[in-house]
């Protein structure tokens, strides 16, 4: 009976000996590697969650039982194909690559519907459709004439006219127009038989009247720029002059910055590049100092197209001719000094007409030749972009993230929009859930 007792006594001592130090190892991310390289490895793992949810995981040859979103650990370093599956809409696939302790993480995956229907918003056929970063207004216009303009807010999907119709101003010609992203306002460059006028839109409120600021511009400006957040102050440069328009006390401060080649406000502070080519702040007094070096990026990408910033201003889409990309600030390191960098994410054989930011940020969407694409970034997956449909050749887009709809001129010229994602109060909130295969 002893010897039987030793026996048992052993034979778990050697099976303690072996399984405590495994387990010791598993806990800090050691795994077992089968495939004939070094013995034991450092695991990674694959966080996943997706819009919508409740898709089918497969990763590699493996199908996992528990749906998106979910995190699958314990994975070998290396490259894996992962793909997500859910009924009515097209399967995602993509390459990932997992690193020794490290977490891939894909939060914004979107699955797009088999099915997309583009629905148009009204009857009318429009000529153009302009649209500006981060605002879910946009105007069109159906000819020269302001009585033939319109303001779509697209967070009711609903369009009116952008004057009243017992406005003095409904039959003057539109000269020009300006925006900034992110603003409600709209200035506009008329011609009402008169002589030239220039007025003061608030987009989203639809009783106030148009604003008369003609008194403010004795000479028609070369560039125009306002800070998103104020309703009252503009700044205009005319040739190398710069000034400053007060709308509430209609008074024009004169050649308040030095000579400038251009200007931009940013957070409520004027930048300009100054004779010199340099990048200076003025202050309100008209002194000039040293500018962060981090703003404004669109001063310091004119030659591109557009230059787009995402919500938290931290990332700016460049929109080239035939090509986009993520400027970002690099922090001073070891081997680089602090600047601006940008990285090209994709390169088009056609012209790029236009780009939005669309789904928090994580996915871009453009058009080119009448079509309109949609890329991923590194949280929604990355890969090559995806075929949402036809538009306009020279159409814009607009993408409203509370309704998830994303706005075109059809290729009658018609607008219509398009759900991609869910509406903000249905989308799914990332928590992922523990996985094995």
């Amino acid at each position: 009976m002893r010897a039987i007792r030793q026996f048992f006594f052993y034979v778990f001592l050697a099976v303690y000996l072996v399984a405590a130090p495994v387990a010791i190892l598993y806990a800090f991310g050691y795994i077992y590697n089968p495939d004939g390289g070094p013995g034991l490895v450092r695991a990674g793992l694959v966080s996943i969650n997706s819009t919508p949810d409740d898709a089918q995981v497969f990763l590699g040859a493996s199908r996992y039982t528990r749906r998106t979103p979910t995190v699958i650990r314990d994975l070998l370093p290396g490259e894996y194909a992962l793909r997500l599956v859910r009924a009515g809409y097209e399967p995602w696939q993509q390459r990932v690559t997992v690193a020794p302790e490290r977490a891939t993480v894909l939060d914004r995956v979107l699955l797009l519907p088999d099915v997309r229907p583009a629905r148009r918003v009204d009857a009318q056929a429009w000529s153009d459709f302009f649209t500006t970063p981060g605002s879910p207004y946009a105007v069109l216009a159906g000819g020269t004439r302001l009585s033939d303009w319109a303001v779509l807010d697209a967070e009711t999907a609903k369009l009116r006219p952008l004057l009243p119709a017992d406005s003095p101003w409904r039959d003057a010609v539109v000269l020009n127009h300006w925006r900034v992203p992110r603003s409600p306002r709209l200035l506009l460059r008329i011609d009402d038989g008169s002589g030239e006028r220039y007025l003061w839109i608030a987009l989203d409120r639809e009783r106030d009247a148009p604003l008369d600021i003609t008194r403010l511009f004795p000479a028609a400006p070369d560039q125009v720029a306002w800070d998103r957040r104020a309703r009252d102050e503009i700044y205009v440069r005319t040739g190398a002059r710069v000034h400053r328009l007060d709308l509430e006390d209609l008074a024009m401060y004169p050649d308040c910055a030095p000579p400038a080649q251009a200007i931009a406000v940013y957070r409520r502070d004027l930048h300009i590049i100054d004779a010199t080519g340099t990048l200076v702040r003025v202050e309100r007094d008209g002194e000039v100092e040293e500018a962060d070096p981090r703003l404004p990026p669109d001063l310091l990408t004119r030659g591109a197209c557009a230059v787009l910033p995402d919500a938290d201003e931290e990332r700016w889409l460049v929109v080239e001719d035939r090509r986009l990309g993520l400027l970002r600030w690099r922090e001073e390191g070891e081997s680089d000094a602090a600047g601006w960098t940008t990285e090209w994410m994709y390169a088009h054989g056609a012209r790029i007409d236009a780009a939005v930011w669309a789904y928090e940020d994580s996915h871009i969407a453009f058009t080119s030749g009448g079509q309109v694409w949609l890329l991923a970034l590194e949280r929604g997956g990355g890969g090559p972009p995806r075929f949402l449909g036809r538009t306009h050749a020279d159409g814009a887009l607009l993408f409203d993230a509370r309704s998830g709809e994303l706005y075109a001129l059809d290729e009658s010229r018609h607008l219509a929009r398009t759900a991609l994602v869910p509406p903000r109060s249905l989308l799914p909130l990332p928590q992922p859930a523990e996985e094995s295969p």
